[in-house]
């Protein structure tokens, strides 16, 4: 039988998973959790793969990384190849330790991201029956509790959360789990907002930061300001990434990664205590719209002037 063709993310985003085979343990100890965990973020690195989630269970694995197409397939193989040997000889056995190929999700959307990011740091309370996911020491919700990973990138998640309280009290979600996520994200769970609609939301958004081009003349800017408008606009219109690269006429990676930098920048300032850090810092962002248009206006204005 032919292998099925694995699918590619347009983002890039895939939730992964790999599985013993016949469901046989994986890890028998701590010593196991560590050379694999060792292992992942070194292969990881060598072929710029970013982790966002991982979690380590007996008998199987979940990552959410951010990754080429055919970078991911290197460094699974990779790593299921130097870990089944070390396996095989440190606990006497032969034979696959995987089963098949390993699996992946594409994640395409800010809602899936969320969602398999929650999936995967409470798994152990499905599988371990543990009531608390701070109990567990082998995933990275613990990561994000301190904000120190040598694993993790988590300037994304963080940027969408605004803080580690809002981090957590998502996690712990128990019922309207569709509606909850609302509250962080935009999300493709409330339907699709009209082009035309979003192109004159957006476009009174940068009239009222005092940025004198429409949505359409983006890409006109510095690529400073440039950035910055569109983390504004998606942030305030609660658009998703397609609709913004639809209304910009903006490559897609690049109105990606100028939501993530920009909130990066922000956060930098912000933990500088620098007074334009408020503007744009993400927990307020998601939970009270519009920003003062006197302040957002401050802010270009000095970004312009930096520039």
């Amino acid at each position: 039988m032919a292998t099925k063709k694995r699918k590619r993310s347009e983002s890039g985003f895939y939730h992964v998973f790999q599985r013993g085979v016949c469901l046989f343990d994986i890890f028998e100890d701590d010593e196991d959790r560590k050379f694999y965990l060792k292992r992942l973020v070194r292969y990881a690195s060598e072929l710029h793969v970013e982790i966002h989630a991982w979690c380590l269970m007996s008998n199987h694995t979940h990552l959410l990384v951010r990754a080429q197409h055919e970078t991911l397939s290197a460094v699974m193989r990779k790593i299921g190849s130097v870990y089944a040997r070390y396996f095989n000889k440190r606990h006497g056995r032969t034979g696959p330790l995987f089963e098949d190929r390993f699996g992946s999700v594409c994640v395409e959307t800010d809602s899936q991201f969320l969602s398999v990011m929650r999936y995967i740091h409470r798994n152990p309370i499905h599988h371990e029956e543990r009531t608390l996911m701070g109990d567990y020491p082998w995933s990275s919700y613990g990561e994000y509790l301190t904000g120190v990973s040598e694993t993790c990138e988590q300037t994304l998640a963080m940027s969408i959360f605004g803080s580690v309280d809002r981090f957590i009290s998502f996690h712990h979600i128990e019922q309207d789990y569709k509606q909850s996520i609302e509250r962080y994200l935009d999300i493709d769970t409330i339907g699709p907002m009209r082009d035309d609609e979003a192109r004159l939301r957006a476009n009174h958004v940068l009239v009222e930061a005092g940025i004198p081009v429409t949505v359409a003349r983006l890409g006109a800017l510095p690529y400073k300001q440039r950035d910055m408008a569109i983390a504004l606009v998606k942030h305030s219109i609660h658009c998703s990434l397609r609709q913004l690269q639809r209304l910009t006429a903006i490559a897609f990676s690049a109105i990606r990664n100028a939501v993530q930098l920009s909130f990066g920048d922000v956060a930098g300032t912000r933990r500088s205590g620098s007074a334009e850090a408020s503007v744009l810092q993400p927990g307020r962002l998601l939970s009270s719209w519009p920003p003062s248009p006197m302040n957002t206006s401050k802010l270009f204005a000095s970004k312009q002037r930096a520039g």
